[in-house]
Formats: C-alpha cells, sequence, structure tokens
C-alpha cells in the first residue's frame, strides 16, 4: 500500500477474522510498517486458517495506539482459494487507497486465440476495450467436471470506492455502473 499519512500515523489492517481484530477498533494487531516512498508493509505475515476474510486499511496514531479512521467505502475482500500463490506458498497483497480490485474470469477450453473484454460507462457511454490474460492458477475442478485442463482467461479493474461512509457495506447507488461483454478474438 502506498500512501502518504501524516506524520505521527500509521497504517494498520482491521478484518472479519481475530487475527486481524474481528472489527474491533481497540483491538487492532495488524500493524504496517512505513518504507522509503511512503509504502506500507505488513510488519508480520499474517497467517490464518480462514480461507476467505474481509478487511479495511485503518490510521493509527499514537505509536499505533490509538484508532483514527477507517479507509472508506466497501471492504476489501480477501479469498485465499483463488489469489495468486508464490512458490513457497505465500500470497501478497498490494492494494491501493480506498480502491477495490475487480476481477473478470472467463473459462474456455480453447487456446490460441485472445480474449477481450469490452466495457461501456453507463454515465458517459465511453467504450473501453482490455486484453484478458491467461491466468496462472490452476482450477482442479474443472478437470474434474470436464475432464480437460482449462486455463481461465482474467483481467482486473482498479475501481475507486465512490461510497463515502466506513461500514462496509455496498451500496449500488454510489458505485460506478458499466455493461460489459467478453469477445474471442482470432488470430492475435
Amino acid at each position: 500500500m502506498q500512501l502518504d499519512v501524516e506524520n505521527g500515523k500509521s497504517l494498520a489492517v482491521l478484518g472479519s477474522i481475530p487475527e486481524l481484530g474481528a472489527w474491533d477498533k481497540k483491538a487492532v494487531l495488524h500493524h504496517m510498517m512505513w518504507t522509503k516512498g511512503n509504502k506500507w508493509i505488513s510488519r508480520v505475515p499474517l497467517e490464518t486458517s480462514a480461507r476467505h476474510f474481509r478487511y479495511k486499511y485503518v490510521i493509527m496514531e499514537k505509536m499505533g495506539t490509538t484508532f483514527v479512521d477507517f479507509e472508506r467505502g466497501v471492504d476489501k475482500i480477501a479469498d485465499l482459494d483463488v489469489a495468486s500463490k508464490e512458490e513457497d506458498g505465500s500470497i501478497y497483497f498490494n492494494d491501493n487507497w480506498q480502491q477495490y480490485l475487480l476481477r473478470f474470469t472467463v473459462f474456455s477450453h480453447e487456446g490460441g486465440d485472445q480474449m477481450m473484454l469490452d466495457f461501456k460507462h453507463e454515465k458517459d457511454g465511453k467504450i473501453e476495450t482490455m486484453n484478458m490474460y491467461r491466468s496462472d492458477r490452476e482450477d482442479q475442478w474443472l478437470y474434474a467436471k470436464y475432464g480437460i485442463d482449462v486455463v481461465p482467461w482474467e483481467c482486473f479493474i482498479n475501481m475507486q470506492n465512490l461510497e463515502n461512509s466506513a461500514t462496509g457495506e455496498f451500496q449500488e447507488e454510489n458505485h460506478a455502473k458499466f455493461r460489459y461483454r467478453y469477445r474471442k478474438v482470432k488470430g492475435i
């Protein structure tokens, strides 16, 4: 996380699991450490048996002992079953303050072509196209179900959290709306 905070303040992570304080502002357990360039990293790895959980970054002061404020907008979601893993099994999150990552996934066993995602913003009618890339994760359930290896196509979009509350609940009227379609392009 890259964020410039006032001198004397720091970042921490608060979340839905006990290892992240179970949303108790008085029990913030996972503090972050400032590094050059205003980059914040975990002081220690988070170890949990939970397969998914919700979390937010919070601003602390007084040497990380006093809660100041939550990151605004919908909660971030960590789904460890689909997150990309390093060779040693570690998972790293590189989040942006008050933004969330929208992931699009298409399962297609046909190879060699390119998959595209077209999306149209409802507010201004602008159409954008993104290339989708083959995922590096294995989906064993696809082999079990269809008897063939399927490597999914994926792309990610950073979305700005437009909601001004810290409750974490998604409110449709406060978020960007768009229509999308997938299309396969031959010969690329």
